[in-house]
């Protein structure tokens, strides 16, 4: 990542409506949980720990952030640790959650960091994870943010499967950015990043595209969205009852 989009990403993920969005919808999800309450919690990739604080609400959470960069712009900088997640990752303790925010795109062995995370789950543990949806879509943005890819739905539900967790549900999010976005792909192919930005919007229009946003996670939970943005998922390890996987779909 770029040393001026790094310094940017904290005020990003703390005003800018896609952030805000995401943060509700996770949040909203992970409020269905049975049983979550004093929940032990690991944040993958938290960044500056914006949601870290938020899942503090829920119980003990921590974060695990690689970029150095990212992390000094923490609120609370004690509750994040700046280690390598990957593979050869170890917990030194069980979590009853680990959350995985637009992380594992980025990562060039997903399947080795999901069983890596798997590893770090208490047994009957959560894994809530977004990533960016649809190859289709692949611009400037992503090279600028240094995806290694995109995913469709089977193929994100496949990845988890393999790395030994249950898969509980997997849905399209922000159906009604992809116009967007199949726009931004011919306007801004992934090409020529040097110059590409991401900016907050002037107020009014950043309050109106995180509520249309949160209007679209809440129909989507009402039905499915063929296509979207993003995808989210809930996975739980795999020695867990099926009536509590019910429970939480």
């Amino acid at each position: 990542m770029r040393d001026d989009y790094a310094r940017a990403y904290a005020e990003l993920a703390r005003r800018h409506w896609w952030w805000r969005s995401r943060q509700a919808l996770v949040l909203k999800r992970l409020a269905a949980l049975p049983r979550l309450e004093g929940a032990r919690i690991l944040d993958v990739g938290c960044g500056a720990g914006v949601v870290l604080d938020a899942l503090a609400n829920l119980g003990e959470a921590e974060g695990l952030e690689p970029d150095a960069r990212l992390a000094a712009e923490a609120t609370h900088p004690g509750a994040i640790r700046v280690v390598p997640f990957g593979p050869e990752f170890r917990a030194t303790t069980p979590y009853d959650l680990v959350v995985m925010l637009d992380v594992l795109e980025h990562l060039d062995d997903d399947l080795g960091s999901l069983k890596a995370a798997r590893s770090a789950l208490a047994p009957g543990g959560w894994l809530l994870l977004t990533v960016p949806a649809m190859p289709s879509l692949w611009s400037r943005h992503d090279v600028v943010n240094e995806h290694r890819r995109r995913y469709r739905m089977r193929d994100l539900a496949a990845v988890i499967e393999g790395a030994g967790l249950r898969v509980v549900d997997v849905r399209h999010a922000f159906a009604w950015t992809v116009g967007p976005l199949l726009a931004r792909r011919w306007l801004a192919p992934a090409t020529d990043e040097s110059e590409y930005r991401v900016s907050i919007p002037p107020r009014p229009i950043n309050a109106a595209l995180d509520l249309l946003s949160r209007l679209d996670h809440s129909i989507g939970r009402l039905v499915r969205w063929p296509v979207g943005g993003s995808l989210i998922a809930l996975a739980r390890r795999d020695d867990t009852p099926d009536s509590a996987l019910a429970e939480a779909a």
